[in-house]
């Protein structure tokens, strides 16, 4: 097996786990209410979101596999805005989110925000 079949067959691998990930309670909790800490999202809103982020996650596992170790920091895959709030909420079932990374990427996936640069006055 070439290097290039290696990687296919890991990516394929890896886009299977993600498209079996059980997001349930990211769903739930984007689509329950502010009083039990949820966002409460429209159903059809958050799906759309919760499969925007099982993209990012193929697209973050692609570039890991295309860079190995010499992953340039513009190479990164950037989330919009509702797949950001998606991935914060897998985040905060913590078991969870380590168990799916390992799965995934073998390792914990962490989550390092584009910071805007300070407004001076």
């Amino acid at each position: 097996m070439d290097w290039y079949s290696a990687e296919r067959t890991s990516c394929t691998e890896g886009r299977n786990k993600i498209a079996a990930l059980d997001l349930e309670c990211i769903f739930n909790q984007l689509v329950g209410s502010v009083e039990t800490g949820g966002y409460e999202w429209p159903q059809k809103e958050a799906r759309e979101a919760v499969n925007a982020y099982r993209s990012f996650l193929v697209d973050t596992l692609e570039l890991e596999i295309r860079y190995k170790e010499d992953y340039p920091q513009d190479a990164r895959a950037w989330p919009s805005k509702a797949v950001d709030i998606v991935w914060h909420t897998h985040i905060l079932f913590t078991e969870k989110y380590f168990e799916d990374c390992n799965a995934i990427f073998g390792h914990y996936l962490h989550h390092r925000p584009q910071v805007p640069p300070p407004v001076y006055e």
